[in-house]
């Protein structure tokens, strides 16, 4: 996924996208952002995913 932000969550909420266009959401370091990385989903909701960054 690409992150693109901070969650409305807040820190350390991660927000971005899918290669599939779905929002997905994940714990992690700011410096993250404008960055590209695997997620593992655990939790989907109605309007996103929430996973756990791969390193």
């Amino acid at each position: 996924m690409l992150f693109e932000g901070v969650s409305r969550k807040g820190a350390p909420w991660l927000t971005g996208k899918s290669t599939e266009g779905v929002i997905v959401e994940a714990k992690g370091d700011p410096t993250r952002i404008g960055t590209f990385a695997d997620v593992h989903i655990e939790e989907t909701k109605n309007w996103a995913v929430l996973g756990t960054i791969l390193d």
